[in-house]
């Protein structure tokens, strides 16, 4: 009985060894791939943000951003490009000649394609609030958050916290 069972066994053995999925690229080229994935090519789709606090949509003009835009206004229609990992997005205008960015004193900024794509200001980690709503936290400060005032006008990154109004945003399509 005993040869039976370690025969048994050494074939269940030997056929879950033949059965082990083999990666395809060797390790070493699969974390390579892994590392340029940040840089890589984004995932694109195209929304309106509207703002809770001003009840109109976010608009990348030519040089400025507001929140006066309607649904049927072609600057009030973005893109949100990924740009890594954990939710890391660029707000791009429709016709992607421009980008969203904060500047390091906490103010809206638009900046032409070839610097925003490159620039960390340029890039926001997507943050979702309990009641539905998307708030924007900058990358190169932890603790400040796109933001619309109740006029449209921008407002101070510096002056944003998660829970103000002012910075949740529901994207639609």
């Amino acid at each position: 009985m005993r040869n039976f069972l370690k025969q048994v066994f050494f074939f269940i053995a030997t056929i879950c060894s033949m059965t082990k999925a083999k990666p395809t690229l060797p390790y070493v080229f699969s974390t390579k791939t892994l590392a340029g994935l940040g840089k890589g090519i984004g995932v694109e789709r195209t929304v309106h943000l509207y703002s809770k606090n001003s009840a109109k949509y976010i608009r990348i003009n030519n040089n400025s951003v507001d929140g006066f835009g309607n649904r049927s206004d072609p600057n009030a229609q973005l893109v949100l490009e990924s740009a890594g990992f954990k939710g890391q997005v660029r707000i791009k205008s429709s016709d992607g000649s421009r980008y969203l960015c904060m500047s390091g004193h906490g103010s809206l900024m638009v900046e032409n394609k070839n610097q925003g794509q490159s620039l960390n200001r340029c890039v926001f980690y997507q943050v979702h609030h309990p009641k539905g709503y998307t708030a924007y936290r900058s990358k190169i400060q932890a603790n400040w958050y796109l933001a619309i005032r109740r006029n449209g006008a921008p407002k101070s990154a510096k002056k944003v916290r998660f829970s103000q109004r002012a910075a949740h945003f529901m994207e639609l399509r």
